[in-house]
């Protein structure tokens, strides 16, 4: 069911992916049934490669089983595979300043660039597709039916297409800071869906000592990295590939092919581990119950913890959201989900990749059901928790 992949530039390196069902698109005008309804829109953690995630979002999609819905994805700034992409040597014509894929406000700055210039202009364009594709039908109409052409379906009005955006570990942080900084993007967003959060750095015990002690030494951690990448590049391809398929369990060719060109690139060793020290830095210790508040106002959020041990998105989060509904700090249309069998990387476990699907597709059908008389209408939707 699922179309197909375009990528594109957005003016600073990356790359950004659209899936979408066979008869639902942002860019022609189609009869009125198939203007999209809602978009899927995904932020990843970091490595922050959005092409480890398609076959989550067409799996999505597919479950769905709607034309009315289709996703679209964001890369981080610097991180893929290619010069063009992660450098700034001088094989980059024009070179570039490579900062922004170092800090956490950079990539904030970046996925906001992606909404204002790629996902915001399609939107207007296909709302100016559908109200003129509604014209003409009434037009053809006359007033005499309330059935198109097709005769299946009623003529209305058109409509802006609702957001709903999922996120992976680090693309948490983002969104959750982008919608509070751009209420304009909060007021037209249906639900967030976060899968593994890692908006709060506070893992339990040992782990956060050595993280946090390795967080204020990135010139040392980052030669490091980038020695061991050079390494990795002159070593055979297919012993890399045998390793990480043997011993790491990356047993999809596809993914083990994507983790390969990533390992052996120095430069995205530094723009990885750069980014990735800095969120140990910059990430608030405890959840951020203001940004909670603001968002619940607008949406509902559902979480999705994972087994593991994650020292990213622990399970204990949950208990600290529980006692934040209970003295009344959070609103209740905060929903959270566990899943022993899954992990923090699922998205290169091709077994646990459908139980992810399955918890998105669920929470959006869920919430979709609570508005049956208009799809995502423009209301607050506050319900039970069931954290």
């Amino acid at each position: 069911h699922a179309k197909g992949i375009r990528k594109e530039k957005t003016g600073v390196p990356s790359s950004t992916t659209t899936c979408q069902q066979e008869s639902s698109s942002l860019l022609p005008p189609l009869p009125r049934k198939h203007f999209p309804h809602t978009l899927l829109l995904f932020v990843p953690g970091n490595p922050g490669c959005v092409g480890w995630y398609v076959n989550t979002l067409t799996a999505i999609l597919t479950k769905l089983n709607d034309t009315g819905f289709a996703a679209r994805g964001v890369s981080h700034a610097g991180h893929g595979v290619g010069e063009e992409i992660v450098g700034s040597g001088p094989n980059t014509i024009p070179q570039r300043d490579m900062s922004i894929a170092w800090t956490v406000d950079g990539q904030l700055k970046h996925t906001i660039d992606w909404m204002d210039n790629i996902i915001l202009p399609d939107i207007k364009k296909l709302a100016m597709d559908s109200s003129a594709q509604w014209t003409v039908q009434q037009q053809q109409q006359k007033g005499e039916t309330s059935e198109t052409n097709d005769g299946d379906l009623e003529i209305v009005p058109p409509k802006i297409p609702k957001l709903v955006f999922i996120t992976h570990s680090f693309g948490a942080h983002l969104v959750q800071r982008m919608l509070v900084l751009r209420p304009d993007i909060l007021r037209r967003t249906a639900m967030i869906l976060h899968l593994m959060p890692f908006f709060r750095f506070d893992p339990p015990g040992l782990q956060k000592t050595y993280l946090s002690s390795v967080a204020r030494l990135p010139k040392i951690a980052i030669s490091f990295l980038q020695t061991a990448s050079k390494l990795a590049a002159s070593v055979p391809r297919e012993w890399i590939d045998l390793y990480m398929n043997k011993v790491n369990g990356l047993h999809d060719d596809e993914e083990r092919k994507l983790a390969i060109d990533l390992a052996i690139q120095p430069e995205m060793a530094r723009n990885f581990l750069a980014l990735g020290l800095e969120e140990l830095r910059e990430i608030p210790e405890r959840h951020d119950d203001a940004a909670l508040r603001i968002i619940g106002k607008h949406c509902p959020t559902s979480l999705l913890f994972c087994g593991g041990p994650d020292q990213w998105a622990p399970p204990f989060h949950i208990k600290d959201l529980q006692t934040l509904q209970r003295q009344g700090k959070i609103p209740n249309n905060i929903r959270a989900a566990y899943l022993d069998e899954i992990r923090h990387d699922y998205v290169v476990h091709p077994e646990m990749v459908q139980p992810v699907v399955n918890f998105c597709t669920n929470e959006i059908l869920y919430y979709s059901h609570q508005n049956h008389s208009e799809k995502w209408k423009d209301v607050n939707i506050t319900i039970q928790s069931k954290l």
